[in-house]
């Protein structure tokens, strides 16, 4: 198994403006997962990273309703951008998967974009 590619904690903790909750200290956060949360005015995220399982998950909330919630599995990279107005993540997957990378963006406000590599026929 490939391992995934990801910022140092500290960079994921500045993106999300909190400190990282480690499931269990004693085993540390790479083999335990680590979660971050963040909200910007009614829209709140909880984003989960298992990177010895290359996988987590992401919850939106939009006034304390789930808007979204994705199960995140085969994650072989994860990418900071930032800009002079916005800061967001990269989520990329395996091939295999047939999506298209996830990108969340954080500032100025949450947003979500995902979609899949193969034509539907709708």
């Amino acid at each position: 198994m490939n391992l995934i590619k990801f910022p140092d904690i500290y960079e994921l903790e500045y993106l999300f403006e909190c400190n990282s909750l480690v499931a269990d200290e004693e085993t540390g956060w790479y083999y335990s997962g680590v979660s971050f949360m963040l909200e910007r005015n009614s829209t709140e995220i909880e984003f989960y990273l298992l990177p010895a399982c290359r996988s987590g998950f992401i919850r939106i909330n939009v006034n304390k309703d789930t808007l979204i919630e994705i199960d995140l599995e085969n994650i072989i990279e994860i990418t900071i951008k930032r800009d002079k107005k916005t800061e967001f993540f990269e989520i990329y997957f395996d091939k295999d998967n047939f999506v298209e990378p996830l990108i969340v963006q954080t500032k100025p406000l949450i947003k979500a974009k995902w979609g899949t590599t193969r034509e539907l026929n709708l």
